[in-house]
């Protein structure tokens, strides 16, 4: 059984030129997030999400609400990063897999990785059989961490560069 998702790793250590960055990158994600729960565009835990969303289609809009998925809850945080200003060059990427594929951030692992608040890449990322995309973020700065955002998880992380 996978541990209980880690909400965010912290602040980001002075490793890059411009750390401010990363707390600001989280920042947004979470007010983002927060926005979309409170506007009844998702809720939580991810896979309530996803049930309450079939319902509502299957009852053609009836019963719950039409939750967004999650490219969508994606695109939202990526909607709200793409026109703010960072002192590094940042790139925002819709990222993700179909049926079975793994997800690093999402790893069995994340305890035993962490350092500073920057985990390493995990060795045995988690293993989803259904699909599901998150966005990824990375600075043209490689001192900068590579930041995972999985709003439909309500997980943000950031790796270090390998």
């Amino acid at each position: 059984m996978p541990l209980a998702p880690h909400r965010g790793a912290g602040p980001c250590p002075q490793r890059g030129r411009a750390p401010r960055d990363v707390e600001n990158i989280t920042k947004i994600f979470h007010e983002t997030v927060k926005k979309m729960t409170e506007s009844k565009q998702r809720t939580s835990p991810g896979a309530w999400n996803n049930l309450a969303r079939g319902i509502n289609r299957a009852t053609f809009g009836i019963l719950f609400q039409p939750y967004q998925g999650c490219i969508d809850q994606a695109t939202t945080v990526n909607s709200a990063l793409v026109n703010k200003k960072f002192d590094d060059n940042w790139d925002f990427e819709i990222d993700g897999g179909g049926f079975f594929h793994f997800e690093p951030h999402m790893s069995f692992e994340l305890p035993h990785h962490m350092f500073d608040g920057v985990l390493e890449f995990p060795t045995f990322p988690q293993f989803n059989a259904l699909p599901h995309h998150w966005l990824k973020g990375t600075s043209s700065n490689p001192k900068d961490p590579i930041i995972i955002m999985d709003p439909y998880n309500n997980v943000i992380r950031k790796f270090r560069r390998k």
